[in-house]
């Protein structure tokens, strides 16, 4: 590096805090635990619509998070988007199982979600 430098090479490494980047990259780390794949139907307050979806499922330290995609005829749900309006939407798989899904893109007939349902022992169990 000149001495004009911006960022002067000193040659030695910065001391590692512990907030430093090193122990976020630990915690940080997602394992996918379960990839579901599959029928189900979408749940709305107004209606509901048969669709086809992707959920995966995965670890994040200590916690569980879930996202996906799904497709279907999307057409009421996207007239309520438009317009601003607040609904809470549910995913119910082919088997029963259910969780609370917070939609996060909607174009045309298919959407992305993330689950808002909390993912404990019990419901990583039910799922297979």
């Amino acid at each position: 590096m000149t001495a004009t430098s911006p960022i002067a090479w000193t040659g030695t490494r910065p001391a590692q805090t512990h907030n430093s980047g090193g122990n976020r990259r630990r915690e940080g780390r997602m394992r996918l635990l379960k990839a579901l794949r599959g029928p189900g139907v979408l749940i709305w307050s107004d209606g509901w619509v048969p669709v086809t979806y992707e959920l995966d499922v995965f670890q994040l330290g200590s916690a569980c998070v879930a996202s996906g995609a799904l497709q279907g005829d999307l057409d009421k749900l996207a007239a309520l988007f438009q317009l601003d309006v607040a609904c809470a939407t549910r995913l119910r798989t082919a088997d029963g199982w259910e969780v609370d899904v917070d939609l996060i893109g909607l174009e045309g007939d298919a959407a992305s979600f993330d689950v808002t349902s909390a993912l404990d022992e019990s419901a990583l169990r039910r799922i297979g």
